[in-house]
């Protein structure tokens, strides 16, 4: 998709990805490899983590450090801008597992940030 995408993404001001990971099938390693494949494909663009994600966990505790870690390793990529996660809250079950408001992940993750 991105090799036939090249002349937009050039033609850009900024990048957006979408980054998930979880436990099973996609570690956060991988989430970050992602990122990293679209930094070296489009040099010298700003990148930005339109969505970010743990996206199979439910427990508050890992996806809390799991959003800190994920945030502080961005930190190290300077040409990433800014992290969204998803989601706040939602109707829908299917995203249950990554709710914020429910498991108060907010101030799990501000109490983490160093």
């Amino acid at each position: 998709f991105m090799s036939a995408c090249l002349g937009a993404a050039a033609s850009a001001d900024h990048l957006g990805v979408h980054a998930y990971f979880n436990s099973t099938t996609a570690p956060l390693p991988t989430a970050l490899a992602v990122v990293d494949g679209y930094i070296a494909q489009v040099p010298n663009k700003p990148i930005l983590v339109t969505e970010a994600s743990n996206n199979q966990s439910g427990n508050a505790e890992i996806m809390s450090t799991d959003y800190v870690t994920f945030w502080q390793e961005l930190r190290r990529r300077p040409r990433v801008q800014g992290v969204m996660y998803f989601v706040c809250n939602a109707s829908n079950p299917q995203f249950a597992p990554e709710l914020w408001t429910p498991r108060q992940l907010g101030a799990k993750v501000r109490a983490k940030m160093p």
